[in-house]
């Protein structure tokens, strides 16, 4: 149906409800009142919401507070590659590209990075963002994130930028 039809048959269906209840005085509405066609309405006030705050707080109770300039050694570099390489079917090919690490106010080395999968033979690649957490004491990488689109990727993306690795 056309768009000027659909706005006549909408302006045609609402007439009758705009003469219900039509105040024919030129007051305004009162105070936490709206009007529509002539009808006095709620007013709907939305809670402040502070998205980058929900998206910067993480989960589980992380810790994502700002790091410090740390390089990762060689083999926490491979530790990295090998806890990122894990998220993927054993027979893919994954490469870990551009990674940023610092270190945690509680002595852990953070990473984030983006990495590329593709499948035996090069059919249809994967990449994505990914953040890591490596003890330094122990020398345990854990993958914290990984994700290729849509709001995961914003949210890794959020809190590698909490992290000061964005």
């Amino acid at each position: 149906m056309p768009m000027r039809s659909t706005i006549i048959l909408a302006a045609i269906a609402t007439m009758p409800l705009a003469a219900c209840g039509h105040n024919s005085s030129d007051d305004p509405p009162r105070r936490g009142q709206g009007s529509l066609f002539g009808l006095a309405m709620p007013s709907l006030e939305m809670p402040e919401v502070n998205v980058t705050r929900i998206l910067t707080e993480g989960g589980g109770g992380e810790d994502l507070s700002r790091t410090t300039t740390a390089q990762a050694s060689e083999a926490e570099r491979a530790a990295i590659a090998l806890a990122v390489k894990g998220a993927f079917p054993q027979d893919w090919t994954v490469r870990v590209l551009g990674l940023k690490t610092g270190l945690s106010p509680s002595g852990q080395l953070m990473a984030c990075g983006i990495a590329n999968a593709t499948k035996p033979g090069g059919d249809s690649g994967w990449n994505g963002i990914f953040r890591t957490e490596t003890t330094r004491r122990t020398g345990e990488t854990r993958l914290r994130q990984i994700a290729g689109g849509g709001t995961d990727r914003l949210v890794a993306y959020s809190h590698c930028q909490a992290l000061g690795l964005g």
